[in-house]
């Protein structure tokens, strides 16, 4: 997703992701993948799919080699709860 849902409701599913583009928003503070388990997938070429584990009828995204089109704007949002 290009936010946090919980956060900004109007969050949009992104279907398909580089290896480049995970490892960044890894870096960047995306909590859902650690940078560390991308690296050996994309070493071997393996593609990932993403699925919600509480809905797994949602569409995920598949994180490959292939550099997508298209992507929406990714936001962050950072915010100290109390």
């Amino acid at each position: 997703m290009n936010a946090d849902p919980k956060d900004l409701p109007e969050a949009v599913n992104i279907p398909e992701l580089s290896y480049k583009e995970v490892i960044e928003m890894a870096y960047y503070g995306a909590q859902v993948i650690h940078p560390k388990t991308i690296k050996p997938l994309q070493n071997k070429n393996i593609p990932l799919n993403v699925k919600n584990f509480l809905d797994v009828q949602l569409p995920g995204t598949v994180i490959t080699s292939k550099n997508p089109h298209h992507l929406p704007q990714l936001l962050y949002i950072s915010a100290t709860r109390y």
